[in-house]
């Protein structure tokens, strides 16, 4: 068997994988986000225990996909950036202080490639995923706090980082 047709294979049994957990998640909640038989009112996204209440804390925001604190507790979004768009909008990091979003990194101004998959802060730095410039496939970089971009390691196939 020619090798694309196994990575096409393998590519097949993971989308059909991802999207029956999706549908256990969906069923394992017991549909508590959704409205009830025979009510037609609108039900929020998100069901909550008693005592909690939902704040919002940035807006703005396109297509955030991870939210991480650094050591001082400052509250960073990574935006995926990409898109089929005329004028994507860029992948980057987001600094939040006291309800507003500033750009602390554009990924592809610093030379890494887009869309940011996922993010991390651990021991100093953030760890993002992302695509490799050169074969497009899945990368995982490190971000100093100046803004630096170092990738580690590339080469995932399957997920092309989109859907760590």
């Amino acid at each position: 068997m020619p090798a694309h047709r196994g990575v096409h294979k393998k590519t097949r049994l993971s989308n059909l994988l991802m999207a029956s957990s999706g549908l256990s998640l969906l069923v394992g909640t017991g549909g508590a986000a959704m409205a009830q038989d025979g009510d037609d009112r609108n039900y929020p996204a998100i069901v909550l225990p008693d005592g909690y209440a939902i704040e919002q804390v940035v807006g703005g925001l396109t297509y955030p996909t991870s939210v991480t604190w650094d050591d001082d507790g400052t509250m960073y979004v990574a935006e995926a950036g990409g898109q089929f768009l005329e004028e994507p909008p860029p992948s980057r990091i987001l600094r939040v202080e006291d309800g507003e979003a500033t750009e602390f990194l554009d990924l592809f101004e610093a030379g890494g490639t887009d869309p940011i998959g996922g993010m991390v802060w651990y021991d100093g730095n953030f760890y993002i995923t992302h695509r490799d410039a050169d074969d497009r496939s899945g990368a995982v970089s490190r971000v100093s706090p100046d803004g630096e971009v170092t990738q580690l390691f590339s080469g995932f196939v399957d997920s092309q980082s989109e859907h760590p």
